[in-house]
């Protein structure tokens, strides 16, 4: 036999002991659980990946679908084992906090439960999401050997002033893009006072808003 066929018979396995695992979830679900806690597991499962999800009025469907696509064989195997056993102690089966993992759970309570009322919100949701991301691998370069070396560098090509107003407080480096983040050159930052800095920053801020918001509302009046 192959490698090739060996993969693929191991990745067939797999799929199968997922399927099997996850039409256990689904039985239990059905036979045990109200309308009201599929929907609340469904919703937190969701948003605890990243996903907004509104309640269903069917939504065993949807939520075998979502979890096919964005749960492991053995988070399914662990949830299912959690559920049965809230079940057999009679305690609610949906709790404040989804069945997770340690690690998941420190994750999924930095994030809010509340469901975005509309798709702007839901889309401010992920734009926000995406800028504390932006910012956590920001701040980690900024710890870099070579980031220290290229913000000296530009501070004494800018002379230690600001390249906007000429302050000489305050200064702080700019990106004016993130497409080389971590690899940075000379011409992609500039050397910013405070307040242009900031200045700077909700000026592209705004033009990101607006990027996608005519998109949106464009595609309500059609």
């Amino acid at each position: 036999m192959s490698n090739d066929r060996r993969v693929r018979g191991r990745v067939r396995g797999t799929r199968e002991l997922k399927g099997t695992a996850l039409d256990e979830l689904i039985a239990f679900l059905q036979f045990n659980a109200k309308l009201g806690d599929i929907n609340r597991l469904f919703v937190l499962l969701a948003h605890a990946h990243g996903i907004g999800e509104w309640p269903r009025r069917d939504p065993l469907p949807v939520f075998r679908q979502f979890a096919a696509t964005h749960l492991s064989r053995n988070e399914i195997v662990e949830y299912l084992g959690i559920l049965m056993a809230r079940k057999r102690n009679g305690e609610p089966l949906v709790q404040k906090a989804p069945p997770s993992t340690v690690s998941d759970a420190r994750k999924s309570r930095q994030r809010s439960n509340k469901i975005p009322a509309n798709a702007d919100a839901l889309e401010e949701a992920k734009r926000a999401r995406r800028q504390a991301q932006a910012r956590a691998r920001h701040r980690a370069n900024q710890e870099t050997t070579a980031y220290r070396s290229l913000r000296a560098q530009r501070l004494e090509l800018a002379k230690h002033r600001c390249e906007r107003c000429g302050a000489a407080t305050g200064l702080q480096l700019h990106h004016r893009h993130y497409e080389t983040l971590g690899r940075e050159r000379l011409e992609d930052v500039e050397v910013l006072c405070d307040s242009c800095h900031r200045v700077e920053t909700e000026r592209m801020d705004a033009l990101r808003r607006a990027a996608w918001r005519p998109m949106k509302a464009s595609r309500r009046r059609s």
